[in-house]
């Protein structure tokens, strides 16, 4: 207690006044007293305090808004979905991002609506708009980053890369790479065997359904194109460019030998029946033998983690489609 003593008194200055001596100054002398016993446990709460304390800090909530079906799948394939506080309507993959609030099309997007949401940052297809949106929501201090959007394996696969390093998830992300190679390396492997047979390429016509008798054909400068190309398949529609609608006329020129639909795309047609009914497609090689081919919508067309998978389904389904037309054919040979 003396050392304490003479510690604070040499620290803070004060009279030589010894700690035994304290009860005997008179009573005009409290005041000095009350203030050494106030500067002693001052003193004593100062020094407790380690020399390297900082103040506490509120902890960093990260709040983020994905744009497009690609770009949510992929953070969530990354293990930051915890932190999306809402998406656009192109976004359905996984299952979770349906119970959260949706900022519109990644076309037609409103500063206001996300601002809304609060988020720390907005990582958005590069091709999203209007463009007046993305100053707007800088304006506020919100980050916007502006995610590559090549729809084909390489971008894919940069795609990944851009978001991992963004979230400091670098280590997943090559993970992920890693999965898409080796699915891609099947495919690989599947078409230099169906090369080695000696098989003619299937002409593969995928049809986007708005709704029943309102069907569009695509062609280059699509998503499907890519996919149908990376799986071992001719793009039955590669003369013309994006989406178009299908006329009898058309579809007879493009003599399609599959039908390629997604799950959605199928329940708008009305089914099978329905799809079958449409008007040239019973003169088409896919019309006569009933060669329809259906993927899970993200599956065939999101462009994110699931890419390998989705071109490996679709080139293992084109191999079925191409046995079952031989054997067919087969049966009708005399």
């Amino acid at each position: 207690m003396k050392k304490l003593f003479r510690c604070l008194k040499n620290y803070c200055h004060l009279p030589s006044v010894e700690p035994h001596s304290l009860t005997s100054l008179k009573i005009g002398q409290s005041v000095v007293a009350a203030g050494i016993f106030a500067s002693l446990n001052l003193f004593i709460v100062l020094v407790s305090i380690p020399s390297n304390a900082a103040p506490a800090k509120r902890p960093y909530q990260e709040r983020l808004i994905t744009i497009h079906g690609a770009v949510t799948e992929t953070v969530f394939a990354l293990g930051k979905g915890s932190h999306v506080v809402g998406v656009d309507t192109t976004s359905a993959f996984p299952s979770e991002v349906q119970k959260l609030p949706q900022v519109g099309f990644y076309r037609s997007l409103s500063a206001e609506g996300i601002a809304a949401l609060n988020p720390t940052t907005v990582l958005s297809w590069d091709d999203a708009g209007p463009p007046i949106v993305v100053p707007q929501l800088e304006s506020l201090g919100i980050r916007v980053l502006r995610v590559p959007s090549n729809e084909d394996q390489a971008g894919t696969v940069q795609r990944i890369q851009f978001l991992a390093k963004a979230l400091d998830r670098e280590q997943a992300g090559q993970a992920l790479i890693s999965k898409i190679n080796a699915d891609f390396q099947q495919v690989q492997t599947l078409l230099s065997q169906s090369k080695t047979q000696q098989q003619i390429p299937q002409r593969v016509l995928f049809i986007y359904a708005k709704g029943a008798g309102n069907l569009l054909g695509a062609g280059k400068q699509t998503g499907a194109h890519e996919m149908i190309q990376m799986a071992g398949g001719i793009n039955a529609l590669e003369d013309i460019n994006k989406y178009k609608p299908i006329t009898p006329e058309g579809l007879i020129r493009a003599k399609p030998d599959v039908i390629l639909l997604t799950q959605r795309g199928e329940q708008t047609i009305g089914g099978m029946m329905s799809l079958f009914a449409t008007p040239g497609l019973s003169m088409t090689p896919a019309g006569q033998t009933k060669s329809v081919i259906v993927l899970e919508d993200t599956l065939l067309l999101n462009f994110g983690p699931r890419l390998g998978e989705g071109v490996l389904a679709l080139a293992k389904a084109l191999q079925q489609a191409h046995d079952k037309e031989y054997t067919n054919s087969n049966k009708d040979t005399p």
